[in-house]
């Protein structure tokens, strides 16, 4: 019986291959342009998309804003320890990037 349990561990040892794939595997070079996507869609009915992740009044494109920042940039609001309140931060100095 032990004879048996090990060649079956060996089988199985020998048989198995490891798949190492990444998640951004998939925006590499297409090479074959004939391959049907992948699509998954998910629906979340867990109640935790319903609140309200940025508190503050909305982005209103009839109001002009003023300021030093560019109309370009993306940016980040972040909590600074040395002023004690929040500030704003380039995330990305491009839009388009």
């Amino acid at each position: 019986m032990k004879k048996f349990v090990w060649m079956t561990l060996i089988l199985i040892a020998i048989t198995t291959t490891v798949g190492w794939a990444d998640d951004t595997e998939i925006y590499g070079t297409i090479t074959n342009p004939d391959l049907e996507p992948n699509i998954l869609i998910v629906f979340d009915s867990s109640g935790s998309m319903s609140t309200t992740d940025v508190p503050g009044t909305p982005y209103d494109s009839a109001t002009v804003y003023s300021g030093s920042y560019s109309a370009s940039a993306v940016y980040e609001r972040y909590w600074s320890w040395g002023s004690w309140s929040y500030q704003w931060r380039i995330l990305a100095a491009d839009v388009a990037s």
